[in-house]
């Protein structure tokens, strides 16, 4: 069993969306993905599932003791890139709603096991998961923040079966955040990832 409390941080998509959009460079492309699975998991409701939920949360709530509230997202189909492209960065953009209590630090923990939208916290405890990258520092204004997946998500895309999405982890005690999830009633607010790459040059 994996817990990201315990566990040592090291080095730091269903139906889906995309909008490629030529930059001015030949040959470089951004799509533009939104998420397969989007859901979060809140300790002090262990066998509650909150996968139609228009949020996503991520929290350690103190009070006596530690209340974990985690995220997970998965974004499919990293086959919409080419074979022979080169990825050369990726990332998620959130919109934060709201966030209380402060600043918040938010580690990302790539996920090992597979888990559905309907997942509770006593079975997320279970999921296997290692921290990747740094822990993000996120203010308490609204707006987009973003999480640089690069590393990441060429892995997913040259090993799809490695691909189990993610899960958000706060390591700041006594603050909430709140972001919109793939379910939120504004579609242009939704979680979304973009990636940037050169399109496979034709040989001649």
């Amino acid at each position: 069993v994996s817990d990201p409390a315990n566990s040592a941080a090291p080095e730091m998509p269903a139906a889906v969306e995309e909008n490629l959009a030529p930059d001015a460079e030949p040959g470089k492309i951004t799509i533009t993905i939104e998420p397969a699975q989007t859901t979060y998991v809140d300790a002090r409701f262990p066998n509650q599932q909150f996968s139609g939920a228009g949020e996503l949360q991520v929290a350690t709530i103190v009070s006596n003791t530690n209340y974990p509230i985690w995220s997970l997202v998965k974004f499919s189909n990293m086959s919409r890139i080419p074979s022979g492209s080169q990825i050369y960065r990726a990332h998620i953009d959130l919109y934060q709603a709201h966030v209380s209590g402060g600043n918040i630090n938010i580690q990302p923990y790539s996920l090992q096991s597979a888990w559905s939208s309907a997942i509770t916290y006593n079975a997320a405890r279970g999921l296997r998961m290692t921290p990747f990258g740094g822990a993000v520092g996120v203010g308490t204004g609204r707006g987009w923040s973003s999480f640089d997946v690069s590393g990441l998500i060429n892995n997913w895309w040259k090993n799809p079966s490695s691909n189990n999405g993610m899960l958000y982890y706060g390591s700041t005690g006594g603050v909430h955040f709140f972001s919109n999830s793939r379910n939120d009633k504004e579609p242009s607010l939704r979680i979304e990832l973009r990636c940037d790459f050169y399109a496979p040059t034709a040989s001649i």
